[in-house]
């Protein structure tokens, strides 16, 4: 490995490599404000003449500067820096369109801009030459190339943001954001001065240039080196050991797959890193696999697993998957299938049989049984895998009114995995659920929920499933139906005095399930604090929601008693639907 004995300046760096290159095993963009700031920060104390030191950079070149040198680490701090020398560019463009500047001035903005797009760009070329045919001098990752080059080419790049994907958003909000908004409180403050002084500023940035020559070192190095900029994932070092795995011919094909798993889990919001966790956990091979790490590691204890895989044994786990994995595309694909379920519990498809019950997990932010449901899907079919959903939100909200540690049940959730996994049988699985205290608890259950007052989300969601169960069409979500508070929040007229005798009682019973219900937008802007009786007659009677038409009849006044009874009449209904 060559070292460079004293530090580069980041123009010298640029102009001396034809082409740099994101391997493909490396993360997309990731960096955000914190870094953009620090990056920025660094910058404008150092000084103009030396430059601030940010670190090392370790490229992989097989022939010095003659073929394009792939950046082992290093690459969000590079990739950061071309993203602002582009958005300095277009400040001092915007800058000399919107302001008149003196022959002198002119030249200074042409020099600049040369300079700019010598290291933006693999060859040089004067302000007049610039075109649309220019190729940027660093290439990104696979998913972030395509947008990364039409930004620092100057294009529209509308048509290849994919809004889905947090890279290109934070790509987008580098360049056209954050870059953007402290470059103009330069200008404002010191004009096309400061904008030179700071761009003279970034090409003094100084690094120490680490270059590995031996094909064999470098993703090695990857996996062990990460000087300066976020920590790396445990799916990072995934997809490295995945490249290293598999024969160089086949690392494309294994990237489109990865990509395409992380494309899956982020378009339903969700993180690839939490996915793999959970994946890992659904797997019966993974207490094997445990069971060898522990062995590995000197412990020889008998060990109660929940959860089999914890999250810092994530990569260590995947490892030994890897090697115990006789065909790595049949370990991808089934990787892939598991991201398409998984995809559904973060956001559930309306037509799936079990979506009132996944609606459920994700309202009341249940995520522990995520293994459990990855194995169900697996194993049953539509019908089973319904009835399986059906007894773990059951049981979860039951917990949840009993207020119990939800890591009990995890335990339960694992108990459960490992029976189905053997019988194969959801009757079995089930039965374990029946049987566990929570479900035996009745009398405590119905104690707590006639005094519960829950999260907003959840009482939304509770008077969702209640109104669902009378009413099949209401969907969750649905944007023009809120929570209204019978008894308001803001209190005025009869409504202020209630709230002046008792307001510990009334701040108490506000938020109770009885004193809450549905109604659409306007209705609900509307109704606002207004007394019960005009509610009831101009807006709840009025709903289209069965629940709200109905359940406020046969009260004629609206106080403490009436939502005690009302909270009585949803326990009853309650009952009725949150059963195994």
């Amino acid at each position: 490995m060559k070292v460079s004995q004293d530090p580069v300046s980041l123009f010298e760096l640029l102009t001396k490599y034809q082409k740099l290159v994101v391997p493909r095993y490396q993360r997309e963009y990731s960096w955000d404000n914190e870094q953009f700031s620090d990056l920025f920060r660094d910058i404008t104390d150092a000084d103009s003449d030396n430059g601030h030191f940010f670190g090392s950079l370790l490229f992989y070149c097989e022939d010095d500067n003659k073929k394009p040198a792939e950046i082992i680490d290093g690459q969000q701090r590079i990739t950061t820096f071309f993203l602002l020398l582009n958005a300095l560019k277009i400040s001092i463009l915007d800058l000399k369109d919107n302001n008149k500047l003196d022959s002198k001035e002119h030249i200074i903005v042409a020099k600049s801009i040369e300079k700019i797009n010598n290291c933006l760009f693999a060859v040089s070329r004067k302000l007049k030459d610039i075109n649309q045919n220019q190729i940027p001098r660093l290439e990104t990752g696979k998913r972030d190339n395509k947008l990364f080059s039409e930004i620092i080419k100057g294009r529209d790049h509308k048509n290849v943001v994919e809004k889905t994907l947090a890279s290109h958003k934070l790509i987008l909000k580098a360049s056209q954001v954050f870059f953007s908004k402290q470059l103009k409180e330069i200008e404002k403050e010191t004009g096309l001065d400061g904008l030179i002084d700071f761009l003279d500023r970034i090409f003094e940035s100084k690094f120490i240039i680490m270059t590995a020559e031996k094909d064999t070192d470098k993703v090695l190095l990857f996996k062990t080196l990460n000087a300066r900029g976020l920590e790396l994932a445990q799916s990072d070092l995934i997809k490295n050991e995945i490249c290293k795995t598999v024969n160089e011919d086949d690392i494309d094909n294994v990237i489109d797959i990865w990509d395409e798993i992380k494309v899956i889990i982020e378009k339903a919001n969700g993180n690839i890193d939490s996915f793999l966790f959970h994946f890992l956990n659904s797997q019966l091979k993974s207490k094997n696999l445990r069971n060898k790490l522990e062995v590995r590691k000197g412990n020889n204890k008998k060990i109660s697993y929940a959860p089999i895989v914890p999250e810092k044994f994530v990569f260590e786990i995947f490892e030994l998957l890897l090697k115990d994995s006789d065909d790595i595309f049949e370990l991808m694909n089934e990787i892939n299938s598991n991201a398409e379920n998984y995809s559904e519990f973060l956001s559930p498809h309306k037509k799936s049989k079990a979506y009132p019950n996944l609606v459920g997990l994700k309202a009341l932010n249940i995520t522990k049984c995520y293994p459990l449901l990855l194995a169900g899907k697996n194993i049953f079919n539509d019908k089973d895998f319904t009835k399986l959903a059906n007894a773990i939100e059951v049981i979860s909200f039951r917990h949840s009114i009993l207020k119990e540690d939800p890591k009990e049940l995890e335990k339960l959730y694992y108990s459960v995995l490992d029976e189905i996994g053997k019988s194969k049988n959801v009757t079995a699985g089930i039965q374990l659920i029946l049987d566990h205290s929570t479900m035996k608890r009745n009398a405590e259950f119905n104690e707590n929920f006639l005094k519960v007052s829950p999260k907003s989300i959840t009482s939304k969601y509770v008077l969702y499933r209640i109104t669902r169960y009378y009413q099949e069409a209401i969907e969750w979500g649905s944007k023009d139906i809120h929570l209204e508070h019978v008894m308001p929040q803001k209190p005025s007229g009869k409504w202020l005095k209630f709230k002046k005798d008792d307001p510990e009682k009334y701040e108490d019973y506000l938020g109770r399930l009885g004193n809450l219900t549905l109604l659409q937008d306007k209705l609900n802007q509307s109704a606002s604090n207004k007394d019960f009786a005009t509610k009831k007659r101009e807006y709840y009677a009025k709903s289209r929601l069965i629940l709200t038409k109905e359940s406020f009849k046969k009260f004629k006044s609206w106080n403490y008693d009436q939502i005690d009874a009302r909270q009585n009449d949803l326990l009853t209904m309650v009952n009725k639907i949150w059963k195994i």
